[in-house]
C-alpha cells in the first residue's frame, strides 16, 4: 500500500512526497549549476595549455637549424629550452584543468549528494514502515481481527497527548473492554477505512 485509503491522509502523503521530490530536483539543480560555475575556472588552464603548445610548436620548427654548418648545434640550444618551457607550460595548464574538474566534481557531489542522502535517509524508512504497517492493518481488518489488536497497537503507537485527548485513562479503558476508541485511533493513524 503506497498511500492511505483515507482521503485526507492520502492528500497529505502525496503532498509530502511531492515536496520531497521537488526538494531533490532543487538540490540537483543547485549542484549542477555549482558544477558548471566551478568548471568555468578552467579558462586560465586552457589558455596556459594552448600557450605552452604554441610555444613548443613554434620553437620545434627551429630544430631544422641544427643542420646548419658551424652554428647549428649552438643556435638550436635556446630553441630546445623554449620547447621544454612550452611543454612545461602546457603541462601546468593541463594540471590546472584537472584540479578544477576534480574540485567541481567533488564539490557538486557533496553539495548535492549529502543533502539528498540525508533527506532520503529520513523519508524512505518512514514511508516504508507506514506502508508495511498499513498493509498489515488492512490484512487484519479484512480477516475480521478484533478491535483489541488495534487498541493494543494504539497504546504503543499513538502519541500520549492524542491518547489523553481521546480517552482519559487508556489502560483502564482497555481493561474495561472499551477498546473501540483506541482501535479507531490506530486505524485512523494507518489511514485505513473500515469496510
Amino acid at each position: 500500500m503506497l498511500y492511505a485509503e483515507d482521503p485526507a491522509l492520502r492528500r497529505r502523503q502525496i503532498l509530502r512526497d511531492l515536496a520531497v521530490a521537488i526538494a531533490i530536483v532543487v538540490i540537483v539543480a543547485v549542484a549542477v549549476n555549482l558544477f558548471r560555475s566551478i568548471r568555468e575556472l578552467r579558462g586560465p588552464g586552457v589558455v596556459l595549455e594552448q600557450a605552452g603548445a604554441s610555444i613548443s610548436s613554434a620553437a620545434s620548427l627551429a630544430s631544422g637549424l641544427g643542420d646548419l654548418p658551424f652554428v647549428g648545434d649552438t643556435i638550436v640550444l635556446p630553441f630546445d629550452a623554449l620547447v621544454d618551457a612550452g611543454t612545461t607550460l602546457a603541462e601546468a595548464g593541463r594540471a590546472q584543468i584537472t584540479a578544477v574538474d576534480d574540485l567541481a566534481r567533488w564539490t557538486s557531489l557533496a553539495v548535492g549528494g549529502l543533502p539528498i542522502a540525508a533527506l532520503l535517509g529520513a523519508w524512505v524508512p518512514r514511508r516504508v514502515r507506514w506502508s508495511r504497517d498499513a498493509r498489515g492493518g488492512r490484512a487484519l481488518l479484512d480477516a475480521g481481527a478484533d478491535d483489541l489488536v488495534f487498541a493494543h497497537r494504539a497504546l504503543t503507537m499513538i502519541p500520549l497527548d492524542r491518547l489523553a485527548d481521546t480517552v482519559q485513562d487508556p489502560a483502564r479503558a482497555l481493561s474495561d473492554g472499551r477498546s473501540s476508541q483506541l482501535a479507531t485511533l490506530e486505524i485512523q493513524r494507518l489511514g485505513l477505512v473500515v469496510r
